[in-house]
């Protein structure tokens, strides 16, 4: 007795479908929901005949690439936009990194271009201030 015979196939599609089911069997045992779907999956398959159609197999195999590309690139846009909340945060990670990179760089000057660059800031702040 065929689990396929009371989908209304022809004896040649239910021995397609047996064939099937064989094959989904060996990969592992079925239980519950999946078990139905992979049986109307089958039926379907051998009701469409796209049994042994080599056009059908890359067309749905191209279907579930092109939904699994859309789905990793939209984790990535997600990861890379920061959350709002998390946004404060960047900022304040971002300036203490800045301002450990300023100082290491001042520790490296010289006293003399220590000197010079408190000076250039002087002139600055005078150029700034002073209206024409």
């Amino acid at each position: 007795m065929s689990a396929f015979g009371h989908h209304g196939l022809s004896l040649v599609e239910i021995g397609q479908a047996e064939a099937l089911w064989q094959r989904a069997r060996a990969r592992g045992p079925l239980r519950g929901p999946y078990y139905a779907a992979r049986v109307a999956g089958i039926v379907s398959a051998v009701r469409r005949g796209a049994i042994g159609d080599p056009v059908f197999g890359r067309r749905l195999r191209a279907i579930k690439g092109g939904r699994m590309r859309a789905r990793l690139e939209t984790i990535d846009a997600h990861r890379e936009r920061p959350r709002r909340g998390g946004l404060m945060k960047a900022l304040a990670v971002r300036r203490a990194r800045k301002a450990t990179e300023r100082a290491r760089w001042l520790h490296s000057l010289t006293p003399r271009q220590r000197e010079a660059l408190t000076m250039d800031r002087r002139r600055a702040a005078v150029a700034a201030s002073v209206e024409f």
